[in-house]
């Protein structure tokens, strides 16, 4: 089961509260789209039946000899999260 592939549809509020988010943030759009990482989100999506999205740092160094994050990106994604849990908490 682990890495099977899912799609969800991209007028789920999960989706565009991402969207409002990344833009609140980063003055930019966000390119919706897969990723080969293996994560638990499709256990969500398809065990669970929720709409799930992911978001990471970025993959400039990722799985290399010498991995790392850059601090500037660990607080971009955790501003991006942070306002998108706020945003979709007020769609209910």
């Amino acid at each position: 089961m682990s890495g099977e592939s899912y799609k969800i549809d991209p007028g789920e509020d999960i989706v565009v509260s991402l969207q409002r988010s990344y833009r609140a943030v980063t003055n930019d759009e966000i390119g919706l789209g897969g990723t080969s990482v293996i994560t638990d989100a499709c256990r969500l999506v398809r065990n669970g039946r929720i709409p799930t999205v992911t978001l990471g740092f970025d993959s400039e160094a990722a799985h290399a000899d010498y991995e790392y994050v850059r601090l500037d990106r660990i607080h971009r994604s955790c501003a991006i999260l942070l306002h998108t849990v706020l945003d979709y908490g007020l769609q209910e």
